[in-house]
């Protein structure tokens, strides 16, 4: 009985090391997928954070919004990304008056942390749009 415990106590560590490796693997791809889901969200947010600063503010109003300062609020409102990818395309049409539409389209390039995985920058993109009210 003896016998038959130390030769299978190397089988163990060699079964250990090979699953860990994929096990880790597997781990990260998790907390990768968990962290583009979160980020989509948040670009999606930002950008209904931007359509909502934009909507309010129209040429009529004390100030009026312009494609900086909504490009501002919706850096503003991403927080926890790298400001610096962060892109902000804001399209209403000429004049800017009550009642048109004003849209807002945040692009975010996601870097996974996972390694060994031939997986670039994926791009991540969101589009809100509301109507002009003030």
């Amino acid at each position: 009985m003896n016998r038959r415990r130390n030769s299978e106590s190397g089988s163990n560590s060699v079964e250990f090391a090979l699953a860990i490796p994929v096990l880790a693997l597997m781990i990260l791809g998790s907390v990768d997928f968990c962290r583009a889901i979160w980020t989509n969200n948040t670009i999606a947010q930002a950008a209904l954070d931007g359509a909502r600063y934009a909507s309010v503010r129209s040429v009529d109003s004390d100030e009026p919004s312009s494609t900086a300062t909504v490009k501002s609020a919706v850096v503003d409102s991403a927080v926890g990304l790298d400001a610096g990818k962060v892109g902000v395309t804001t399209t209403w049409p000429a004049g800017n008056n009550q009642g048109a539409i004003v849209r807002v389209r945040v692009t975010y390039d996601f870097e996974p942390i996972t390694p060994l995985l031939p997986i670039g920058s994926i791009a991540l993109d969101s589009e809100a749009q509301l109507p002009i009210v003030n």
